[in-house]
This record gives C-alpha cells, structure tokens and sequence, in this order.
C-alpha cells in the first residue's frame, strides 16, 4: 500500500482522512502546514499528497508550485481537497498548478477512496506548472471570492447572534421582573405572616401569664389547706375521706406544676428567665435529684442508675436551675419506662470539648422518632406516640429545659439513633477561672498590667433569721458590686457562702492605689445601703496585689492568662478538686 501525506491545517479534518485510509491499508503521515508539507515530503517520499487549497502562510497552490520546482519533489501526485464556492474555476486553477484530481467537501468516503485509487494506479505524468501570469491572478481572485464569502458568512452569522442574544435577553429581563414581583410578594406575606405570628404569640404569652398569676393565688390556699385535712389538724377523717384528699393533693401539685411551667414559659419568651450561676458539684445536684424520685421509680418497678465521673470537675451554674432541668428529663423518663424498666443517669466531661461537663438520661420507653428529635424542645409541643402518657403535661417542660440550658451557654438534645427508648443529653460548662479573667487579661495595656484580688465579706451581727433572708442580702451586696466596678477591667468570680459568711471576690486590673479607691468605695456604699443597715450586717473589705510577677502584655494571651491564674490560686480558699480546676 501507498504513504499518503495529509496537508490541513484543521486537525479535524486530517484525522477524519486517516482514519479512512488507514483502514484500507495505507501508511499515513500528516502535516499542518504547506511549510510543514514540504519537509515531509522530503523526509518520507509519499507517492500521494492531499491538501487543502485555504491555508495559512503557504495556500495549496503555493505548495504544489514549489513541489513542482524541485527534482525531489516534483512527481509526487497531489489532490487537492477542498470546500469549493466556484468549482469550475478551482479545477480550472488546479490543472493550471499541474493537479489533475480535486475532492470537494463533503464527498462520500467510497468517492474519496475511488479517487485516490486512481490517483495512485494513474501512470500519466504529472502536469508542470502553468507558467501564465494569468494563473496566478486567477488564484488571488478565488481566493478573494473565498474570502469575501466567508466574511459574508460571518455577518449572517453575527447578525443571527445579535438577534438571538436581544431575544434572549427580553425573556431574561421579563423573567428577572416577574421573579423579583414574586420574591416581593413573598417577602411582603411572609413578613406579614410573622408579624401576625408574633401579635399572635404575645396575646396567648399575655393570657397565659394572666391567667397563671390569678390561678396561682386561690390554689395556693387550697395546696396550703389539703395537707392540714389529710394531717387531721381540722378534725379526724375516715379512709374515704383521706384517699379522696390524697387524690386532691395529687392533682393540687399536678397543676401547680402546669402554672409554674406556665410562667417559666412566660418569662423565657420575655427574656425575664435568668440563672445564677457558681461553682457548683453537679454529682451532689445528681444525687439529691435521683434520690427525690427513687420512691416514685420504685411504685412502677423502675431501677435508677447513676454513672456519675469520679472527680467530676466543678461546673459553672445554677444548682437550683440544673436540678430543674434533670427533674423534668426524670420526670418524663419515668412517666413514658414501662414498669420493669431501668433509667440511667450518665455524668462526664464532654469528649468533644473538655471545656464542658455532659449529662445523659437514657430511658427503656417508646422512644422519639428521629423527625421529632428537634421539635421536642418546642414550646407546647408533645410527641404523637405520647399523647396518653402525657396527657397530665401542657408541652413546656422541655422547653423550658432548653431555655435555662442555653442561658447557662451549654445545649440540649435527643439521640436520633437511640432505638428502644431515648436518651436526652445536655451541657454545662466547667467551672475555670482562666476562661472568666481571660477578657479582663486581653484588653490589659503597658502602663496598666497590675492586677488585684478584692474579697468582700459579709457576716450578720446576729444569726440570720431564715436562708430566704441571707439570699436576699447576698443578692443585694452583689448588686452594689456590680455597680462599683468597670466592667472592662474587672470581673466578679463566683462567691461562697461558709460559716454563716457570705464571700465576693474582684479580680481588678489595678495597682495597689486603684485597688484601694475600689475597697474604700465598695465598703462605703455597702455600709451606707438602708437594707443592709436594717438586715443587721459587718463588712469587711481587703485586697491583695497579685504577683511576684508581672504580667508582659508582649506576652502570649495564654500565657498571660495562666500567670493571673495561677496568683489567683495561690490565694482563694476552695477545696482541692476545685482548685485544680480553676486554672485550666
């Protein structure tokens, strides 16, 4: 078989002609351009050169003039191949140029290969160059017309474009309106139907903190008058009579529950729900909950169990609140067990973040599907598989359970996965002095990187009367300190309460005279306080300068940190376990 050379600058259209060939049989070799061509043809001596006649640099009638000019060259046969828009005139230019053969495109494959064979099987010699001048301007003149029809080609093309593209883009402006009508009246409804939502939810957190405050008072009475019937103080009753009132007395706390929740509920959609937060042992809350419902565990053969960390670390919150919230997950742990059944209480440093303590109560009943794993902690909403067991509920006590959650800055969830029952988690944070110091210690300048310890202690000059009373004076002595210090540079630590004592402690950035002007103006304005003059107390205010050594504000904030830490723990009297806490 024959070595073809292929001559396009289009790869396109050499590979559609090798491929053709190749499959009959003939070796291929291809070139991009006529300067190409020629360097081919004298490397690998083709007996058959297919080209196309527009080309850059070199066109093919340039190509077959200088192959006809050298002796090497000048008999190899040569086709040309091309798209044609005066066909007469191109033949009559290629035989001119000494071509016998012209392929126009597109031509079906079996003409091409029909052509080629007798290219290749012709014996006649080749046809020299036409030396007519007339030839060549000819050649100028197709190509110009080849040109020209090009260009013409191209305006049609461009002004079909322009014309699709204004199309175009009238639909994309009418759609662009349309969208942004339909985006303004959704916003508008949706804007709308919040407004209606919010003025809807303030009526019903109006009526019910309404009527929960005038059902609080007549129930009170009668919450105080069951127990004296059912202690026989107002006279004996027989045992119909006491299981009548027992009775009473549990739908009395049944719905002294729902009131309370109610105004629990209240107060959080009014953002009037607060904690108190200090350092508090969360086994301690842990227990004395578990223990306040081991009797009501035992009446449904329930087993509580408790998987309490040894040496737990101290968690910064409010024990009461706390308590609140592991009540009502036990609560409703034993409400939905069946009897038989085993609850557990877990208790742990949080694997995710060691910052926070995490405690679980997993329970053996029907379970929350995966779809209501978020909606339980919605106001007024209860699980559908639940409504009889809950049916003594109003749908807040998780509610609740994850507003006092957020305000101590931990979160609260179900398990989704857990099958068999469900397993309720929440967060609290661990206790640390670094973390509370932290932004007084960040916002220290150069001239200002002394910092003092301030311990206000308060003692009553005759024993308290009540615990209620202690509080409400612990309360207002925390109140003055909070407006007797900046705070941008000082901060209250939680306080303790020992022997009848109640302690506050400042950090303070202050040297040894600012730290005075701050005790002397604390001691005044406690002294001078008309409530705390009636409640009877001492006071007694000290600091002390924190060192030996001084903080660099060129230091790294870690570090800075760490040194305040450690002073601090140096100086405040807490118990073992909670001082190895505090600066972690």
């Amino acid at each position: 078989m024959a070595t073809i050379l292929i001559v396009d600058d289009k790869p396109l259209n050499r590979s559609l002609l090798t491929t053709l060939l190749e499959y009959h049989g003939h070796r291929l070799v291809e070139a991009a351009s006529g300067l190409e061509a020629i360097e081919r043809t004298l490397a690998e001596h083709p007996q058959l050169i297919i080209t196309d006649i527009l080309m850059p640099h070199m066109d093919g009638y340039q190509l077959v003039r200088r192959l006809r000019e050298t002796d090497a060259t000048r008999n190899v046969k040569v086709v040309f191949y091309s798209a044609l828009y005066r066909e007469e005139k191109t033949r009559t230019l290629a035989a001119a140029c000494g071509v016998s053969r012209l392929i126009c495109k597109p031509t079906d494959p079996e003409e091409i290969l029909r052509i080629v064979e007798d290219v290749l099987s012709s014996e006649s010699p080749n046809t020299p160059p036409s030396p007519d001048p007339m030839a060549n301007a000819e050649v100028v003149r197709l190509l110009s017309d080849k040109l020209y029809q090009k260009v013409l080609e191209l305006e049609t093309l461009n002004a079909k474009l322009e014309s699709t593209i204004s199309q175009r883009t009238k639909e994309l402006e009418e759609t662009n309106r349309s969208l942004r009508e339909q985006i303004a009246e959704r916003q508008k409804a949706e804007e709308s139907a919040a407004a209606d939502r919010e003025n809807k939810l303030k009526i019903k957190s109006d009526f019910l903190s309404h009527v929960s405050h005038e059902l609080r008072s007549p129930l009170a009475v009668v919450h105080q008058f069951v127990p004296i019937l059912l202690d026989g103080l107002g006279g004996s009753i027989n045992p119909n009579q006491k299981e009548y009132l027992e009775i009473a007395q549990r739908n009395i706390n049944q719905l002294k529950g729902m009131i309370d929740d109610l105004l629990e509920a209240s107060r959080a959609e009014t953002c009037k729900l607060s904690v108190k937060c200090s350092v508090t042992q969360l086994s301690d809350v842990l227990q004395k909950t578990v223990l306040s419902f081991r009797a009501t565990a035992v009446k449904k053969s329930i087993s509580l169990q408790t998987n309490i960390l040894e040496n737990l670390p101290p968690a910064y919150a409010d024990s009461a609140r706390v308590g609140q919230v592991v009540t009502n997950l036990l609560d409703n742990a034993i409400k939905f067990s069946p009897a038989k059944s085993s609850i557990t209480i877990c208790a742990q440093v949080c694997e995710e973040d060691p910052t926070f303590l995490c405690v679980s109560v997993a329970d053996c009943g029907c379970g929350i599907e995966p779809a209501e794993s978020e909606r339980i902690f919605d106001r007024l909403y209860q699980v559908k598989n639940s409504l009889e067991a809950s049916r003594r509920g109003l749908g807040l006590g998780l509610f609740i359970c994850k507003e006092l959650i957020s305000l101590h800055g931990g979160r609260i969830w179900n398990d989704p996965k857990r099958r068999g029952g469900s397993t309720l988690s929440f967060t609290l944070p661990v206790f640390s002095i670094a973390s509370m110091i932290a932004p007084v210690v960040t916002k220290m300048t150069p001239t200002d990187n002394s910092f003092a310890l301030v311990t206000v202690e308060i003692r009553p000059v005759k024993a308290w009367p009540s615990e209620r009373k202690r509080e409400q004076v612990a309360y207002t002595v925390l109140e003055i300190i909070r407006r007797c210090i900046l705070p941008d540079l000082d901060v209250i630590l939680p306080g303790q309460s020992r022997a009848g004592v109640d302690i506050f402690w400042i950090v303070a950035r202050a040297n040894q005279k600012g730290a005075g002007v701050i005790s002397k103006r604390l001691r005044d304005q406690i002294l001078d306080c008309q409530d705390l003059k009636v409640a009877g107390i001492s006071c007694e205010v000290t600091f002390t300068i924190l060192g030996p050594e001084t903080v660099q504000c060129d230091w790294p904030l870690e570090r800075r940190v760490q040194v305040v830490a450690s002073s601090l723990e140096k100086l405040l009297p807490v118990e073992t376990i909670e001082r190895r806490v505090l600066v972690r």
